[in-house]
């Protein structure tokens, strides 16, 4: 197990959700409490929006020995994305993995490498590359299922694991 700096990782998040495209959802990570992280925020439909995300880069990390990523979280009862970026850049596909976040208390969420799709945008780009576990730069938390109305994401333990 490779267990991740949480709070160093959680002073780079950058909200990036539908706004880039004229929505007015809105999103970001906070502090909740030793090695707790929140993500919340508001989905929008309003100007084709419908979805809130954030993103935090870092040094690249080489992932390659291990089979996926162990996280805690305590959630809304809504469906979240966890990605994770390969390559620097703003127009770089990002390998997701959809999740439920159970309402009540923590659960622990283990996301298999190999169930990460490649997305640019949103659309999913099955034509993209593999994902290059040698050199995974970025991760992001995302909305899914365009569901309108405030969202809650408690988060914690993020980890490397084989």
């Amino acid at each position: 197990m490779l267990q991740v700096d949480n709070d160093a990782i959680a002073l780079h998040w950058t909200p990036i959700g539908d706004p880039v495209m004229g929505g007015q959802s809105t999103g970001a990570v906070h502090a909740a409490g030793p090695g707790i992280f929140l993500f919340s925020g508001t989905v929008s439909l309003a100007h084709g929006g419908g979805f809130a995300s954030v993103r935090a880069m870092f040094p690249p990390a080489d992932l390659s020995a291990f089979d996926g990523l162990s996280l805690c979280v305590q959630g809304d009862g809504r469906d979240y994305k966890l990605g994770l970026v390969t390559r620097d850049g703003r127009d770089v596909p990002v390998h997701q993995q959809l999740f439920h976040a159970a309402a009540g208390g923590w659960q622990t969420l283990h996301l298999r490498f190999d169930a990460f799709a490649a997305h640019w945008r949103g659309r999913p780009t099955p034509e993209a590359d593999p994902m290059d576990r040698s050199h995974v730069c970025g991760i992001g938390l995302y909305t899914a299922g365009r569901e309108p109305g405030p969202f809650r994401l408690l988060w914690r333990d993020l980890a490397a694991v084989s």
